[in-house]
């Protein structure tokens, strides 16, 4: 893969104003009198803000009979998600959630053999999670990344399986029974605050939140319906079977009653795009 690279955005002159501009992502700043020091200073502001786009490293190829380290098993790891983490050509955003709890192992163990990583440094790691904070159920998650992550070396002979192995002995916390902070139960909105919305949003965000809240579909679930997933054979009653579910894998069994009354139905149809 080739090394990402991307100019920075022109420092340029509205002419109907006369003010300086910079435009990036779709996006008109102004920065003051064109020419001006303070408008100079607000581009190089501007600049600055911009995050940098990721470079490729190149990674070493592994050298026979030497332990990789902790931190090259990760940055493999975490390179292998963020190509396989894909729906429709476009990441899902796992390898985000893989870079998030891999940093905790990271953070103590960078250099250390991964052929010397064990289930008490995973421990140790956890402990760590849970002075900081983190809940139960995070930790678990987390832990549950970097077992992934030693599974997937072991597959690619980068780790002895019997490190993965022995990680995998390592059971999660279990509730109210460790140090981990325990999270609230997410409960439903109440449907006064619901309805309190609708009048301030368009009628198809109404819509959306309508369906959302009496069919339980998350947000990107609701907005990613389409008519020829809609079975609109039973004028009483339609159907809409998703083509995929959260995981990804295909959901030819499940589907999802809706009552006509939903003017989110008619929504799609009108508007498919």
């Amino acid at each position: 893969m080739p090394r990402l690279t991307r100019k920075p955005p022109k420092y340029s002159l509205h002419k109907p104003s006369g003010q300086a501009k910079v435009r990036h992502n779709g996006r008109t700043v102004y920065l003051g009198k064109y020419g001006s020091p303070e408008s100079q200073a607000a581009y190089a502001r501007f600049i600055a803000s911009i995050p940098k786009p990721e470079e490729v490293v190149k990674i070493a190829e592994p050298i026979p009979g030497v332990s990789l380290l902790i931190g090259e098993i990760v940055l493999r790891f975490f390179n292998h998600a963020k190509e396989y983490y894909v729906r429709d050509g476009a990441p899902t955003g796992e390898h985000e959630m893989i870079r998030c709890c891999l940093r905790f192992l990271t953070n103590r163990y960078l250099e250390l053999p991964a052929s010397e990583f064990g289930p008490k440094k995973l421990k140790i790691v956890r402990e760590d999670m849970i002075e900081l904070g983190k809940s139960r159920r995070y930790i678990n998650k987390a832990v549950s990344i970097i077992k992934r992550c030693f599974t997937w070396a072991a597959s690619e002979e980068l780790v002895s399986g019997n490190v993965a192995m022995a990680l995998k002995t390592v059971a999660g916390l279990q509730k109210n029974r460790t140090a981990a902070r325990e999270k609230d139960p997410v409960g439903p909105v109440a449907d006064d605050q619901v309805d309190a919305v609708l009048p301030y949003v368009s009628e198809l965000a109404a819509d959306v939140l309508r369906t959302m809240r009496l069919t339980g579909m998350r947000p990107g679930e609701a907005l990613a319906m389409t008519p020829l997933e809609i079975d609109r054979s039973d004028p009483s009653c339609w159907i809409y079977r998703p083509g995929v579910h959260k995981p990804g894998s295909p959901c030819r069994k499940q589907s999802l009653t809706i009552p006509l009354t939903f003017c989110l139905i008619s929504a799609i149809i009108a508007y498919p795009s």
